[in-house]
C-alpha cells in the first residue's frame, strides 16, 4: 500500500466518498427498477398474529427481483465505505503497517457492543487516538446507533439472501 501513503486527506476522503456515491446510483437503481414495476402488484393476504391489534390480514407485496438485488448493493457499498475510512484512517495514522495487518482493518459496524470494542480493540493502536474517540462517540452497533446497527444487521442478511425475502 505504499502507494497510497502519500496521499492527503482530501484524497482519502475522496476514495472513501467513492463509495457512497455507488451506494447512490445503486439506489438510484433501485428506484427505477420499482417504478418500472408500476410500484408494486399486489399479493396475497397474509394472516398475521399481533400482540397490539389481534390477528388480522396484511397485503404482501411482490417486490422485483432487480430492486432486492440493488438493496443489497447499496447495504454493501455503504459498509465498504465504513471499511474504506477505517484502511484510510490506518494508512493516515500509521502508515507503515504491514500489508498483512492491513488485511484486518475493519470498521466496527456490528451486532452489540461487546463486538464492536472487540472490532475497535483490533485497529485503535493503528489509527488516531481522536478517531477512536468519535468512533466510540457514534456508537456503530445496535443498541448504541440503530442505523449502523442495522446497516451491519442487513449487510449480513444480504451476503446469503435477498433483503426484503
Amino acid at each position: 500500500m505504499k502507494s497510497l501513503q502519500g496521499l492527503d486527506s482530501f484524497s482519502r476522503y475522496a476514495l472513501v466518498r467513492a463509495k457512497v456515491e455507488r451506494a447512490k446510483q445503486n439506489l438510484i437503481d433501485m428506484e427505477r427498477s420499482l417504478d418500472e414495476f408500476y410500484g408494486y402488484v399486489p399479493g396475497a393476504k397474509r394472516k398475521i398474529g399481533s400482540f397490539k391489534r389481534g390477528e388480522g390480514q396484511i397485503h404482501t407485496y411482490n417486490i422485483p427481483f432487480d430492486a432486492l438485488c440493488a438493496a443489497g448493493d447499496v447495504i454493501g457499498n455503504l459498509v465498504g465505505a465504513f471499511d474504506h475510512l477505517a484502511f484510510q484512517l490506518v494508512l493516515a495514522f500509521a502508515p507503515n503497517t504491514p500489508d498483512e495487518a492491513l488485511r484486518s482493518v475493519y470498521f466496527p459496524l456490528a451486532d452489540d457492543a461487546t463486538r464492536s470494542k472487540s472490532r475497535l480493540k483490533a485497529i485503535e493502536k493503528l489509527i488516531h487516538p481522536d478517531a477512536v474517540e468519535l468512533i466510540k462517540a457514534i456508537e456503530p452497533y445496535a443498541g448504541g446507533n440503530e442505523a449502523l446497527g442495522l446497516l451491519h444487521k442487513f449487510n449480513n442478511v444480504s451476503k446469503h439472501r435477498l433483503i426484503l425475502n
